[in-house]
Formats: C-alpha cells, sequence, structure tokens
C-alpha cells in the first residue's frame, strides 16, 4: 500500500538561525584562531597528516605559515598573472606608496609583535595610472571536502592576480575572504575577514596564504566554526561543518562595485573558466574608466 507523505516545509525567515562572525583585519582573525573550541566532533582543525586535504602537517605549521608567509604561492600567482593581460591605460602619475622594510618612519604593529624583522613603513614615490578608483573583491574559501587543495590553490591564486591586475591598472582593491555554510535551510554560518583596505600594500607571500591555501578553510575557519555553542553549531552545521553556501547578498552589500567568488563544489576549479571570470571582472571595471579618459 502506497503510503501519502508530505514535503517538509522550507524554514520560514523567522525560523533560522543566521550567525555571522567578522573580523577587521587578518590578524586580528588570526588571534581569534588561537582559541581552541569545543563544538562539533570532528576539531578538523587539529586533524595531523592529509597534506593532500589540509596542505600542512598540522595546526600549528598551518598558523606559522599564516603570520609568515607562503612563499611556494608566489609561483601559482606567477602562473596565474602569466595568463592576464591588460591594455595600457597611459596618463601615469608619481604617487607614493607604502613598502615594509627594516627602515622606515611608522611602525606596522601588528608585524613588530611578532618578531618581523621589516615592520617599518617606508613611503617611496611609485609611478601609478590615474585612475584612483575603488573595487571590492570578496574571496568566499567553502568548499566541500570533495574539492582537492590543487583546485582551491588555482581558484585563489586567481582571485589574487585578479587583485594584483586591478591594481596594476589604478583600481584601489578592497578584499575580504568568507566563509559561508550550513546543513541546510534551518540557517546559515557566515565569518568575514577584511584581507586589505583600499589604501593597503599587497604582501604576496601572505596574500598568496589568505587567498590560496587549503588551511584557511579546513583549519582557521573550521577553528571558528568549533568555538560556536555546541546548540548553534549543532543547528546551523550537524555533525560537521556543513554544507558550503554562497554569502547571502545582504551582506555583499554593493554588488556593482564587488567582484565575488562563489563557493566551491566538486568540478568547480576549471582552469579555462576561472581565466574566463577574471578576463569578464578586469574588463566590466577597466573598460568603463578607459572610456572616461578619452
Amino acid at each position: 500500500m502506497r503510503r501519502n507523505t508530505k514535503a517538509k516545509p522550507a524554514a520560514s525567515p523567522a525560523a533560522r538561525l543566521n550567525v555571522v562572525r567578522n573580523f577587521e583585519s587578518f590578524p586580528a582573525f588570526l588571534a581569534a584562531c588561537e582559541v581552541a573550541g569545543n563544538a562539533g566532533n570532528g576539531k578538523s582543525s587539529i586533524g595531523t597528516g592529509r597534506n593532500e586535504f589540509y596542505g600542512t602537517e598540522n595546526f600549528e605549521a598551518a598558523m606559522r605559515l599564516a603570520r609568515g608567509g607562503w612563499a611556494e604561492g608566489r609561483k601559482l600567482l606567477d602562473e596565474a598573472r602569466a595568463l592576464v593581460s591588460l591594455p595600457d591605460l597611459g596618463g601615469k602619475s608619481w604617487e607614493p606608496l607604502a613598502v615594509l622594510s627594516d627602515e622606515g618612519d611608522e611602525v606596522e604593529l601588528g608585524r613588530y609583535l611578532e618578531g618581523e624583522p621589516e615592520c617599518l613603513i617606508d613611503w617611496r614615490f611609485a609611478e601609478q595610472p590615474k585612475t584612483g578608483r575603488v573595487a571590492r573583491v570578496v574571496l568566499n574559501v567553502s568548499a566541500s571536502c570533495s574539492v582537492n587543495a590543487a583546485d582551491l590553490m588555482r581558484r585563489g591564486a586567481a582571485a589574487l592576480a585578479l587583485v594584483d591586475a586591478l591594481e596594476s591598472a589604478g583600481w584601489r582593491v578592497e578584499l575580504d575572504l568568507a566563509f559561508a555554510s550550513g546543513k541546510d535551510d534551518s540557517g546559515v554560518f557566515v565569518s568575514t575577514v577584511r584581507c586589505k583596505e583600499a589604501s593597503g600594500v599587497v604582501e604576496i607571500d601572505r596574500f598568496a596564504f589568505m587567498l590560496a591555501h587549503p588551511s584557511v578553510l579546513r583549519r582557521l575557519f573550521f577553528r571558528i566554526c568549533e568555538q560556536l555553542p555546541e546548540s548553534d553549531f549543532r543547528r546551523i552545521l550537524g555533525v560537521e561543518y556543513g554544507k558550503p553556501r554562497d554569502v547571502p547578498p545582504a551582506l555583499l552589500g554593493d554588488t556593482a562595485g564587488t567582484i565575488y567568488f562563489g563557493k566551491m563544489c566538486a568540478g568547480d576549479g576549471d582552469a579555462a573558466a576561472l581565466l574566463a571570470k577574471i578576463e569578464a571582472d578586469v574588463a566590466r571595471f577597466i573598460a568603463p574608466s578607459m572610456a572616461a579618459a578619452v
């Protein structure tokens, strides 16, 4: 005998439990990651081995790279950068540029407290295109467990190449990392990190880690998940860490000025598709500025 069943109704907006945790800087994010959490069963943030998944042997190794930079990430950036070509905007000017050095007039407090020798800011003049507009790049690092580390690295390098291309063309870029996850429609946990203000300097080794290293998702953001109250963790993420979600539009703000890299599922790391996105986004920002300059 056939049994009549009814589809489970979707959770109403009032019934959804959405939790947002934002960090004003990457150092603030790392400070929070120092605190161990107890929520969830997996404790994946402190898992050992499985380098093909994490990209690091343990949590401590990930934190060292996060603070000191990931030199190997430069190669990924160089490979992605070589695929991006920009038109010559012309009309350049000499502008002051903040450069980290072992001598200078100002102290970069975060690096000083970490014992980094290049902790002073030296102002130098550099030739810059006359555009000065601001673009915002948001990289959602959320990805399924089936996404391999190489695909995460490739997409992060593509995002960094995009930032580099826009700044080379005279744009100032605000850069945010985001994590969004939920087990179903009952809610979503979103965490964002401001990695770079529009006036900030791109430190390649550090930014390569922030954007392209799988440990940012699978150790650091997982650590933030583990700090949730157990009831919130279970309701929003389930037993493990939920499924990757896109950042809700309300949290993205001005989408006209935002370039968004969404969640990753298996098969989303296609190199040709990433290149097409970079070219389309660069054209979307650069072409109007060129037309305005004519």
